[in-house]
Formats: C-alpha cells, sequence, structure tokens
C-alpha cells in the first residue's frame, strides 16, 4: 500500500510514516493489527485511525492478549499508527500491570520501536520507564541506537506533556480520538501502586533526569 503524501486530517502532532516492516504472523495479534493497519487509513475519519473506526474492533482486541497487541502494533515501525491507535484504547491500557511494562521492553526490537514505546507510555500513562530502558540487560534492542533517539531534539516531547494534552483536549483531533483523561489518570493510579515503577517527571526537572540517566547510562 502507498501512503498519501499529505493526507486529509493528519495532525503534525505524531511522527512522520517510516516504512513497514512487520514480521512473519504467528499470533492472532498480528492478523488483527494487519487488519487495522489496512483498513484504518482507507476508512477513517481521522488519517490514519480514529476511535469511531477503533469502535467496531474494540471486542476483537479485548479477546486477545495486551501485551502481544502493544508488541505488535510498535512493531509496525509506525509511530504515526500505533500512537493514536493506543491513545483510542485506554481500556488497553487499564488491562496492562506493572511488570507487562517492564516485560515489554525486552520485546522491544530497536531503539526507534523502544523510544516510541517509552514515549507513549512516558507522555500518556505518566510512567517513568527511562532508568529501565537504558539498562542493556534483557533487551533485543541496541541500547546505544537508543541513546542517540534521547540525546536527538524529539525527546525534548517527554517533558512538554501539557502541549501533548492541549492537542488531544482541545485540537483538530480532539473529536476523532476522544481523549479521556479521567480514563488514562485511573490507568496510571492503578500502575504506580507498583512501587517499581516512578511517576514521568516534566519540564527542567526532567530534562535533567534524562541527562543524568545518559551520562550514567
Amino acid at each position: 500500500m502507498a501512503w498519501q503524501e499529505n493526507p486529509p486530517h493528519c495532525s503534525g502532532h505524531f511522527f512522520a510514516f517510516l516504512p513497514l516492516s512487520i514480521s512473519p504472523p504467528n499470533t492472532s495479534a498480528h492478523a488483527l493489527l494487519t487488519e487495522l493497519l489496512v483498513r484504518g487509513p482507507q476508512e477513517a475519519e481521522w488519517y490514519p485511525v480514529d476511535s469511531a473506526f477503533v469502535d467496531a474492533y474494540r471486542n476483537r482486541i479485548a479477546q486477545v492478549d495486551a501485551t502481544d497487541f502493544i508488541a505488535e502494533a510498535l512493531r509496525t515501525n509506525l509511530p504515526t499508527f500505533s500512537t493514536p491507535l493506543f491513545l483510542c484504547l485506554p481500556e488497553l491500557w487499564q488491562r496492562v500491570e506493572a511488570d507487562d511494562l517492564l516485560a515489554l521492553l525486552g520485546r522491544m526490537e530497536s531503539g526507534m520501536v523502544c523510544f516510541a514505546y517509552v514515549e507513549f507510555v512516558y507522555l500518556y500513562l505518566e510512567v517513568d520507564l527511562l532508568g529501565e530502558a537504558l539498562q542493556p540487560a534483557g533487551k533485543r534492542y541496541d541500547v546505544a541506537s537508543l541513546k542517540q533517539f534521547f540525546a536527538s531534539s524529539q525527546a525534548g516531547r517527554l517533558f512538554v506533556r501539557a502541549d501533548a494534552l492541549h492537542d488531544l483536549l482541545s485540537g483538530p483531533e480532539a473529536p476523532y480520538l476522544r481523549f479521556d483523561p479521567v480514563e488514562w489518570r485511573n490507568a496510571t493510579q492503578r500502575l504506580l501502586r507498583d512501587q517499581r515503577l516512578k511517576p514521568a517527571q516534566t519540564g527542567q526537572q526532567g530534562a535533567e533526569y534524562l541527562a543524568e540517566l545518559m551520562a550514567s547510562a
């Protein structure tokens, strides 16, 4: 499939599309993600996926292991697809426990994919996985490549959550993604009951925290 160069209803808040790279199908999550990836850009009003389009798939998604679904979505190497898809599925993250968040780091296959995962969890679940992501033990991706993403200007988005929320609540995508801060806050509070997880930091404090992690990694 050829992606539209200037698709309708496409927000600049998300990453630019990247070449699709999916491993051979081996799970029901993969088959479901493939269907969403093909049909979403054709049928959703907000490109490439929106909440109304996802409504028809919620029951099927609920029957798939949550961590398998998240891992498969990230393995598309298309954060512009996986990010709005995840934002349409707060109930998916309600099924995820602290053990799952940490174990998913070990399933990331590249620094780019890991960065997209850590960024999403940091911005929208407000849970800090930065330190764990930069530890090489048990990781399939090259930590050095992940550090390159953290060192880039892209990492600055981690600490300006207010901007991301403004777009979701007041930007052109708001009526399409139907982001509910209360649902996400409930997921955050539940996850942070596990003392292994820390809340995400913002602003200058967050930037200094990341700089310290990078220096010691």
